[in-house]
């Protein structure tokens, strides 16, 4: 049986917390909408095991979770669906928050 030890790498610093919230949040959204999927990351620089820290959830049919994925990455392969030029400090899109508006 294998037990962790000093050796192994160690998730970065308020993981766990973040996962609990990631895992509080769809449950929350879960009482209100029949299907969520949601994706988070946050980087860490400097890190010795991963400088991006991700999780991903979801509740309600697999099915639809998986269409709901398979649409998102359809729109978004020939560039990205929304045009934030517009909007300040998001010219590149590298900070685009989509609003869950139709593509």
């Amino acid at each position: 049986m294998n037990t962790p030890d000093d050796t192994m790498p160690q998730p970065p610093e308020g993981f766990f917390e973040n996962e609990a919230r990631v895992r509080k949040a769809v449950s929350d959204l879960g009482e209100h909408f029949e299907t969520v999927r949601v994706f988070v990351s946050v980087h860490h620089p400097g890190s010795t095991t991963s400088n991006t820290e991700t999780h991903t959830y979801g509740s309600g049919n697999a099915y639809a979770q998986f269409g709901q994925v398979l649409t998102w990455v359809d729109d978004w392969k020939d560039g990205p669906a929304h045009d934030f030029s517009a909007v300040e400090g998001m010219a590149d899109g590298s900070d685009a928050v989509d609003e869950g508006g139709e593509s």
